[in-house]
């Protein structure tokens, strides 16, 4: 401590003395100041002196030349002129040396006031560090009484642990010799009681019971964008809670479950169906795993790549919402046409019973998760379901309703989206939809104008649903990367699709 009080008196001293020589270069600079201030009105005095010589001796010319032929009596009188021009000649040009000497100066004068700024700005650092000097006493004052603090602290642990390791030995010994007990009790127990016992210590696994979810026991502000009561929200709990269970009744949720770490350690590619993939080769993804969605079979390209996965959440493929269900007849058309036994199509299970009456895919390329209502959407409860065997959540597009969870849930580490340009490009209700294909071919109906609107717009549900998937899916070890070329999408790091493929 004497030594850190040592240096303080030693800066102190250093400061006053600053002080000192910054009041001595203040009054210099004043001193300076003045001077100048006449030096630059001599100067100006001296060019004003100067440009009336000047424009007298342009005069004097001017006459000079306009007298071809002067009397004899007016030569004596020009050449006194002359010779007076001449004085007043060399009277300018010892003017303007001194202009010259005093430009000179002022020049000094302003380096002097620059190296006296130089010297303020080294005295402001002098008083910061000064401050710095005191702050960092005063931290050492409350650090030294933290340490004492935490060294009163860390004894009284240190007994509190003592004791507490003291207490579990006793409990301990007494576990102990109650076991031995038990051991030996058993060891005189006959045959049939020890048959009699065999249930009790079977290693055959316990069946826990299938119970509803922890994220319907909380009930949101508003679902679907209006406020829910509390009796309507446990109705709609248990509506989803059957279905769930229905689900897994079906057998179908053990077909999905059973697919869980396929794809263990492995990257994905989601193909999205924005104009931008008309840009990109989707056959350099011919050998990855990929995801697709919707009319995704629309690409020409479609044959040469054959998705691993076709997802189609949408109820509107099916004629739309609560209706008879009924596949849109050119996408059954597509599908049977293009469609190989290495894609696997997920669809809602609310459609199960129709697609196996339908009898348009083999049953082994089908598979199905719960998206059905009363259902919950992922901007509004601010988080998302990845657990496949529950009801999924509304993320606005398929391709985070069901392809991120199902690539979380295969074991993908690494997820490349291409074609989420995130713009469908509507200015006016008429305008058709932007997608890499003609607006005649999107068989289905689309959301009304003014959802898309307020759905895509910046910053809306659809951007808060990217970034909501993003978080939970890192929560899962899966990380998500947009390879999108253009497009609206910022909420995901973007990377360049042909550097991940490696054809850069």
């Amino acid at each position: 401590m004497s030594d850190k009080v040592l240096d303080a008196t030693k800066l102190k001293a250093e400061r006053d003395k600053l002080k000192q020589q910054r009041d001595e270069v203040r009054g210099a600079r004043d001193a300076f100041r003045v001077e100048r201030d006449q030096a630059r009105a001599a100067q100006a005095e001296a060019e004003a002196a100067r440009d009336k010589a000047l424009a007298e001796l342009k005069a004097a010319r001017s006459a000079s030349k306009a007298a071809r032929k002067p009397a004899p009596a007016d030569e004596g009188a020009l050449a006194e002129k002359d010779r007076l021009l001449q004085v007043e000649r060399r009277r300018v040009e010892r003017l303007e040396q001194q202009i010259e000497r005093l430009a000179q100066r002022v020049s000094e004068q302003e380096a002097v006031l620059d190296s006296l700024s130089h010297v303020r700005r080294q005295f402001e650092k002098a008083s910061e560090f000064e401050q710095t000097v005191a702050d960092g006493r005063r931290l050492l004052a409350s650090l030294s009484g933290s340490v004492g603090l935490f060294g009163s602290l860390k004894e009284t642990f240190d007994a509190k642990l003592a004791d507490l390791q003291a207490h579990v030995d006793r409990s301990l010994a007494v576990e102990l010799k109650q076991y031995e007990r038990f051991v030996g009790a058993l060891t005189g127990l006959t045959a049939e009681a020890k048959s009699a016992f065999a249930p009790l210590v079977s290693d055959a696994p316990v069946e826990v019971p299938f119970l509803p979810s922890v994220r319907d026991q909380t009930k949101p502000d508003k679902v679907n964008g209006k406020p829910v009561g509390g009796a309507r929200w446990r109705t709609m709990a248990q509506e989803r809670f059957q279905k769930e269970v229905a689900f897994r009744e079906s057998g179908e949720f053990a077909r999905v479950e059973a697919m869980r770490g396929k794809h263990a350690g492995k990257r994905a590619f989601i193909i999205g169906n924005g104009p931008s993939i008309n840009t990109q080769d989707l056959t350099l993804l011919k050998d990855e795993i990929t995801f697709c969605a919707n009319w995704f079979v629309n690409h020409p390209q479609f044959n040469e790549i054959q998705p691993s996965y076709y997802c189609v959440s949408s109820h509107d493929m099916f004629g739309g919402w609560g209706k008879t269900p009924d596949l849109n007849e050119d996408f059954r058309a597509k599908l049977k046409q293009k469609l190989t036994p290495e894609t696997t199509m997920f669809f809602s299970f609310a459609f199960r019973d129709y697609m196996k009456q339908l009898g348009l895919l083999d049953e082994e390329q089908l598979r199905y998760l719960i998206f059905d209502r009363p259902k919950l959407l992922v901007d509004e409860v601010g988080s998302q379901n990845f657990d496949i065997g529950r009801c999924m959540d509304d993320a606005y597009t398929v391709l985070l309703t069901f392809a991120a969870p199902l690539a979380a849930h295969f074991g993908i580490t690494d997820l490349y989206l291409i074609g989420c340009d995130c713009d469908y490009g509507l200015t006016t209700p008429d305008a058709p939809g932007s997608y890499f294909y003609a607006p005649s071919e999107h068989g289905t109906s689309s959301a009304k104008f003014e959802n898309i609107a307020r759905i895509w717009e910046d910053d809306g549900p659809i951007f808060q649903s990217y970034k909501i998937c993003s978080d939970t899916a890192l929560m899962k070890g899966l990380r998500m990367w947009n390879a999108t070329e253009g497009g609206r999408l910022e909420v995901l790091p973007r990377v360049s699709y042909l550097d991940v493929v490696g054809r850069s």
